[in-house]
């Protein structure tokens, strides 16, 4: 159980409030136990780590949690073989408060993390509403004498008539391989293109081939318009869905993944992966960003072109 002495404040535990519910709606008509209702305890405390790594380290442990989740008035069903008996396979399983399916209303909070956030990412007061969970952002400008809107256009053309399409980027904070880890781990992952100081490029090289590891190469997906840039040593974002959008997005309410450090793109770091921050970081100056389009990543999320 948590020691007497961590604190927790007010927006802490409203975060954890709602990141409990959230995960436990989401995953709790997963059967895996005949005998407990809800989800498992230590697959949420698993989940906290990947949302929130800060606050996750001040709950301390699956059985921090477990108390929190008392605190906060949710369900802790222990089964008929008592709490935490390490090593038997009996643990506690958390499930959203007994009063939830008549009257309590579902926490909601600005900025909070969750499976499926329905809070605001800080936008402008006209802006569209965007989920607040893990996303990978990219700053995007003109290509050639192509401006943004456009490229947006043909790349959502290419998805309505192939299903997907590949958005060529540049970036060492988001390679592959790490944008494979982070769509494995957070699957229908959002891409929010933001407007920003991305160099605009005269490069007309276009890609054949695409590969997931540099070791076995594909040709590119068929019916999908050309894909060009700077290809020797290229990657590429897979798209399943592209729209325009005309909202704005608070970078201080995130971190890069997996550093954890504030969100600073900058030459040749231009996409990355981030995850809400548990509490406002200080980062980059213009933290708040137009997001021109929003997208959602298919698998393989991520690739090598050449």
């Amino acid at each position: 159980m948590t020691k007497a002495s961590v604190e927790f404040t007010a927006s802490e535990l409203e975060t954890l409030e709602a990141f409990i519910w959230e995960t436990v709606e989401t995953r709790r008509d997963v059967v895996t136990r005949s005998d407990l209702r809800g989800v498992a305890s230590g697959s949420v405390f698993n989940v906290l780590k990947e949302w929130h790594p800060a606050l996750s380290l001040k709950v301390r442990s699956r059985e921090g949690l477990v108390s929190i989740a008392e605190r906060l008035g949710f369900s802790v069903n222990s089964g008929l073989g008592g709490r935490g008996l390490r090593g038997t396979g009996t643990w506690e399983f958390i499930d959203l408060p007994k009063e939830a399916k008549q009257s309590r209303q579902k926490p909601t909070i600005v900025g909070a993390v969750s499976p499926r956030s329905p809070a605001v990412s800080h936008a402008g007061e006209n802006s569209d509403k965007l989920p607040s969970g893990p996303a990978v952002v990219s700053i995007i400008g003109w290509h050639g004498d192509e401006p943004p809107d456009a490229i947006v256009a043909r790349k959502a053309k290419d998805i309505a008539e192939a299903g997907q399409t590949l958005w060529a980027f540049q970036s060492w904070k988001a390679r592959p391989g790490a944008v494979q880890d982070f769509g494995r781990i957070h699957p229908g992952l959002m891409v929010f293109f933001i407007e920003g100081g991305a160099t605009p490029t005269g490069t007309s090289q276009c890609a054949s081939w695409m590969s997931e590891d540099q070791r076995n190469w594909v040709p590119l997906p068929k019916g999908i318009g050309p894909v060009t840039g700077k290809i020797n040593g290229g990657t590429a974002l897979v798209l399943e869905s592209l729209e325009p959008c005309s909202a704005s997005i608070d970078l201080w309410r995130f971190m890069e993944h997996p550093s954890s450090d504030p969100v600073r793109f900058m030459l040749g770091a231009s996409t990355a992966c981030l995850i809400p921050a548990v509490e406002i970081a200080d980062g980059m100056k213009s933290r708040y960003r137009r997001v021109l389009a929003v997208g959602r990543l298919a698998k393989p999320y991520a690739v090598y072109l050449r």
